[in-house]
């Protein structure tokens, strides 16, 4: 079997599905993208969020109530579908940018639920003329599973 870019090897889809359907818990970007999450629907338990606030993940103080955002979400929703399925944090451009943010920062990855499982990211802008983006995705530790869709 190949090995994933970190070198471990992957799992087989069998032992995925056998744990369980998944839990997705969708963020949106800062002007909306549900469209593709919603088929997110045919695959597992989908739950829609919004953020509150003005979305601006410029500095660490004016990030952190977005990603402590994705926190609760995720908890809430873990709990109240299974603490033993599969949960996926999915984001569309700013949910997405939210999401890495959370991810590579250690106390907030730390107070995900331990049924979370990786991150599904639609539409993620990958580059910005004046923001070093790609330091929050070098943030992320390796073995924390990503997919890009259309970054």
């Amino acid at each position: 079997q190949p090995a994933t870019a970190s070198g471990s090897t992957p799992k087989p889809c069998s032992e995925l599905v056998a744990k369980g359907r998944p839990i997705f818990v969708s963020f949106p970007g800062a002007g909306g993208g549900r469209s593709r999450h919603k088929l997110l629907e045919n695959l597992g338990t989908l739950t829609l969020c919004n953020f509150e606030g003005r979305p601006n993940l410029t500095t660490p103080d004016r990030e952190t109530p977005f990603l402590q955002q994705i926190v609760a979400a995720a908890a809430g929703v873990g709990a109240s579908h299974g603490k033993r399925r599969p949960l996926y944090l999915v984001g569309h451009s700013f949910g997405g940018r939210a999401i890495v943010h959370a991810l590579g920062r250690r106390s907030i990855r730390e107070q995900l639920p331990p049924n979370f499982s990786g991150a599904l990211l639609f539409g993620y802008p990958l580059h910005h003329p004046t923001q070093r983006r790609q330091d929050a995705l070098k943030a992320v530790p390796a073995e924390v599973p990503l997919l890009f869709i259309s970054g």
